[in-house]
């Protein structure tokens, strides 16, 4: 099965299928689960064991270190949208048991001459799952569209973390909160690094329209589905439009 792990090449997935696949190259760790696991013996997609480079032992402590506070802090943020809801606290804990939680270690190149018209470093698109971390540094980049269609210049900060919102928040609050649409354009002197972490829910929790979220003026606007069948859905696209 699709287990999201590893090493991906430049142009091997495609945010924004109107352009090119996105000119960066990412390494991709996860939850690091033994093949006993049962979410792994049952050949759950996008759940196993981390590939890590055998020779970078020091970098390696480092990254899961960085992963496990990301995914500590992550229910933080989710108990604080629930009391903005008007939902108890823990509401959302118990659809983050066992999550699909995602760290993209991002280089997005230079770009370079002979690039096909309209390809960037990731192209315009919403994050897919609950809540998203990005910290980046150097050189800038990341911007987000603003209600009139236009965009605004995300300026790295190494004392910040950028905060987006993903699909499966914008299903569950029937849009009160929105996913946000956003893109890298590639840069023009030396290369971008980024970490993106993305927490995505248990692959079965089941995200429907929250009560407090929809009245008889306000029907729900999405169908019900589960957290993994809506990623799958996602990444299939965005991997089977690049190509492989």
């Amino acid at each position: 099965g699709i287990d999201n792990r590893g090493y991906d090449g430049l142009a091997q997935q495609q945010l924004d299928q109107s352009v090119p696949p996105d000119w960066n190259e990412a390494y991709v760790i996860a939850a690091d689960l033994a093949p006993e696991h049962p979410l792994v013996v049952a050949d759950t997609p996008m759940h196993g064991p981390n590939v890590w480079p055998a020779d970078m032992v020091g970098w390696r402590h480092q990254i899961e270190a960085f992963y496990e506070t990301a995914r500590l802090v992550s229910p933080l943020l989710l108990r604080a949208i629930a009391l903005s809801l008007d939902l108890e606290e823990r509401h959302f804990d118990r659809f983050i048991t066992e999550p699909i939680a995602t760290l993209r270690m991002l280089h997005y190149p230079p770009a370079a001459a002979g690039m096909p018209p309209g390809q960037v470093g990731a192209g315009a698109h919403t994050d897919w799952g609950a809540v998203s971390f990005v910290v980046q540094r150097g050189e800038p980049g990341l911007q987000v569209q603003l209600e009139d269609g236009s965009w605004l210049d995300v300026e790295p900060d190494p004392a910040a973390i950028v905060v987006n919102l993903g699909d499966l928040m914008a299903r569950w609050t029937n849009d009160r909160y929105r996913s946000t649409v956003h893109r890298v354009l590639s840069p023009t002197r030396t290369s971008r690094y980024s970490m993106a972490f993305f927490m995505d829910l248990d692959y079965h929790a089941r995200v429907q329209c929250l009560p407090t979220c929809t009245d008889a003026d306000n029907p729900p606007r999405y169908p019900a589905t589960t957290a993994g069948e809506h990623l799958m859905a996602k990444y299939r696209a965005a991997m089977a439009s690049s190509g492989l």
